[in-house]
């Protein structure tokens, strides 16, 4: 277990990182309490560094906000969504996941049916393709796979 906080830690510095690359960031008390928000300064936006199943329980608190989850994703016909499990994709379970549009210059194949960080905006009354799923993630701008152990 704690290998797996230490791989999530590593992987999602440099999404923090990355998207907070102003010229002053800092971690401050943020109007959503419950995560781990920074605000950029430069784009007056908070960004929050959760788990999809925190997401999906405080959807309202959330909307709107520049989030970076973990999921398993793919991409298909009527079907562009992160889910919590690649089980919950295989069995429809499109309520345990969020409806995913990335941002003109990312290439979604690059993470199709992989374990993932993501980082775009969360909107909480989208809910995708036929209502059929918990809300959207929107205006995906990085993908990150996350590297999976085999297990016996």
């Amino acid at each position: 277990m704690m290998t797996a906080c230490r791989v999530w830690v590593v992987l999602a510095f440099p999404l923090v990182v990355g998207s907070c690359a102003s010229t002053k960031s800092e971690v401050i008390n943020s109007p959503v309490s419950i995560a781990h928000c920074i605000e950029v300064k430069a784009k007056g936006s908070y960004l929050c560094e959760l788990s999809l199943v925190e997401l999906l329980t405080n959807a309202t608190a959330y909307d709107g906000k520049r989030v970076i989850v973990g999921g398993y994703i793919h991409f298909g016909f009527e079907d562009q969504a992160i889910y919590l499990h690649k089980d919950d994709y295989d069995s429809g379970l499109s309520k345990n996941g969020l409806w995913v549009d990335w941002s003109d210059h990312l290439d979604e194949k690059q993470c199709q049916d992989s374990y993932v960080l993501i980082e775009g905006t969360f909107h909480a009354s989208d809910y995708g393709h036929l209502s059929a799923f918990s809300g959207a993630i929107k205006d995906v701008n990085k993908c990150q796979k996350l590297p999976i152990a085999n297990r016996p």
